[in-house]
């Protein structure tokens, strides 16, 4: 092995160093490389890029400017054989540090990464049991239908004109009559028994979907409560900018810019991400607690599955990257496992 750990230390924050050690023999072979590169990029006169002479080049930028060039390239091909071979789960970019740099001398040198955070699983099959248990009655009663009725009707109602304001006056408005006629302007219905049924479907399926949201978001809120991860920092900036990213296409659906956000409510941007901190706290925390029941239930989704809805999303995002598309597919997928793997559990 052409390289060397010489130390780790487990930091703050889910964090990582590791002192290590390339070899001078295994180090000194990135000279050539480094001298090429910047023979290529340098802006000599009288000199054509790539072909300074090595004494020129340097006499121009100094032994130690080579020296660190062939360090860097040392470095980036070294940090991923280390990542690798210790079985380091890095997330983000690591901080490098030079610590010895000398010519035909081992290269000395820390890396400061961030890594998934170990913890502890609480109880997760005995907690969304106890939620789940709570499961309320999806079916639609009689009063919610009437009152779903009602709404259509005021929405249809004519409108009254006094002194000169349009208005809906819900005592004296005579509100229009359900006929087969009325149903068939309102959508593809028949006629009044056909917009019942399909009526009542949909404000069924709404309210289990309502139903399974509020249990879902109580399951998470409990597993979040009852589990104690110590976040790195990269994992909740990553959140918080999601979170900009959403707001911002929000502000601009409403043709709203987000500097002139920031000036009507008279706060920075630093504010604002403050303020959403827990929330990106949270969302970090959700994600690696279904990350790992997925893991430990061997809950994966088929790989036909992904590309399929990967090609789909495609289809209607056609400059979007690919890759980061079919990840954000997968981690979808393997959310809504865990979710049903939880809802199960009742």
């Amino acid at each position: 092995m052409s390289y060397k750990i010489l130390k780790t230390e487990k930091l703050p924050h889910s964090q990582l160093k590791i002192e290590a050690e390339i070899e001078a023999k295994e180090f000194m072979s990135f000279w050539p490389k480094a001298l090429k590169y910047l023979s290529e990029n340098a802006k000599l006169d009288g000199f054509r890029p790539g072909k300074v002479p090595e004494n020129v080049l340097i006499s121009k930028i100094g032994e130690m400017g080579v020296l660190e060039e062939t360090a860097e390239m040392a470095v980036a091909e070294y940090y991923s054989k280390i990542i690798i071979g210790e079985k380091i789960s890095a997330i983000g970019r690591p901080q490098i540090t030079l610590t010895k740099l000398a010519k035909d001398n081992p290269l000395n040198f820390t890396i400061v990464t961030a890594i998934a955070p170990e913890f502890e699983l609480p109880e997760y099959k005995k907690i969304a049991k106890e939620v789940m248990a709570k499961e309320e009655s999806v079916e639609v009663t009689e009063k919610e239908y009437d009152e779903f009725i009602q709404a259509i009707r005021k929405s249809r109602a004519p409108h009254v004109h006094a002194e000169g304001e349009e208005h809906k006056d819900d005592e004296h408005v005579e509100l229009p009559e359900v006929t087969d006629e009325f149903v068939r302007a309102l959508g593809d219905f028949e006629n009044i028994e056909d917009f019942n049924k399909k009526a009542r479907e949909n404000l069924q399926q709404e309210k289990i979907y309502r139903s399974k949201e509020k249990l879902r978001l109580e399951t998470l809120d409990k597993l979040v409560e009852k589990t104690e991860i110590d976040l790195p920092e990269v994992l909740i900036e990553s959140e918080l900018n999601k979170l900009q990213s959403q707001f911002e296409e929000n502000l601009a659906g409403m043709n709203i810019p987000m500097d002139e956000y920031f000036k009507r409510i008279n706060k920075t941007a630093e504010e604002v991400r403050a303020e959403w901190r827990p929330e990106a706290e949270k969302r970090a925390k959700i994600q690696l607690i279904i990350n790992k029941i997925a893991l430990k239930e061997k809950l994966e989704p088929a790989a036909e599955d992904i590309k399929k809805e990967t090609a789909h999303l495609l289809a209607q995002y056609k400059d979007a990257d690919p890759r980061r598309l079919e990840l954000y597919v997968e981690t979808m997928l393997v959310n809504d496992k865990v979710f049903q793997f939880l809802e199960e559990q009742k």
